[in-house]
């Protein structure tokens, strides 16, 4: 029955896809930490916030590179996910460049991100990604679009830090359809104690009903860290760790669904100045 629902749920996705060219883009998240550190905003002042709130990316000092692949959401190749992601400082604030790519041979979705983001101040940051997306059906045809993120954050009072990010701000489509690319708000807040980081917050697309969730990261050890998140709408929870080697860490998570099951995600970055 759940194997009957996981191919309903794929068909359903490319079927509606394809005769509206709507509600593309949202096949899951597209690296393997970002599934424990919801919502959105909450990106920790990681190099994953290239593809999240890229306010997050102005404290990275090193040139980084960001690497993440789930085999698909639910068990499902369909559904299979891969991206890449780098970061340069500059003398003007932190560049970057994010991909990600979606689907399969009959149904692709590919985004590609333009980041900048800088610190404002010493507490206050913020940053934009300029997206460019191309969806490929088999069949039907292609069709392009662009859109517009952009996220800042400010620390509050020492070790408590508001988040704000914005997808989508102008409501782009993509091809013939009226239906807007996803549009979303996140707002959340973090609170870094030592080496337990505490987020919580909510994300609220404008067609569905606000998800709250609730994530925390403990570094076990210098070298060790486990995380973990809860959310509801849909209910799920989340389970992960990441081991640092050098200059590289390694990072495997795993998102469960009550009904739908598990989702794995896989993590490789390197020259992370956190």
């Amino acid at each position: 029955m759940v194997l009957l629902y996981k191919s309903l749920a794929a068909c359903l996705l490319i079927l509606t896809t394809a005769s509206t060219a709507s509600a593309a883009f949202e096949i899951g998240p597209e690296t393997s930490r970002r599934i424990v550190l919801s919502p959105r905003s909450l990106s920790f002042a990681h190099i994953e916030g290239l593809w999240y709130n890229p306010a997050w990316i102005s404290r990275l000092r090193n040139f980084g590179g960001c690497a993440g692949y789930s085999p698909g959401m639910f068990g499902l190749r369909e559904l299979s996910s891969a991206s890449l992601g780098a970061t340069m400082p500059t003398g003007f604030g932190t560049a970057g460049i994010a991909l990600v790519t979606s689907g399969f041979d009959a149904y692709r979705e590919v985004s590609l991100g333009a980041v900048w983001s800088t610190t404002v101040t010493d507490q206050f940051s913020a940053g934009g990604r300029l997206n460019l997306h191309r969806l490929d059906i088999s069949n039907y045809g292609g069709a392009t679009a662009w859109s517009l993120d952009a996220g800042v954050t400010g620390e509050m009072i020492p070790q408590v830090t508001l988040s704000a990010y914005a997808r989508n701000i102008f409501g782009n489509s993509i091809g013939r359809s009226s239906e807007p690319l996803p549009r979303e708000f996140s707002l959340g807040l973090v609170w870094s104690p030592g080496g337990l980081q505490i987020g919580v917050g909510a994300d609220s697309d404008v067609r569905f009903p606000v998800s709250l969730r609730c994530a925390l990261e403990y570094a076990v050890l210098d070298a060790f860290t486990l995380n973990g998140g809860v959310a509801s709408g849909p209910s799920e929870f989340t389970l992960g760790g990441t081991a640092r080697i050098g200059a590289f860490e390694v990072r495997y998570s795993a998102l469960v669904h009550p009904e739908l099951g598990v989702t794995h995600f896989f993590g490789l970055s390197f020259g992370v100045d956190r």
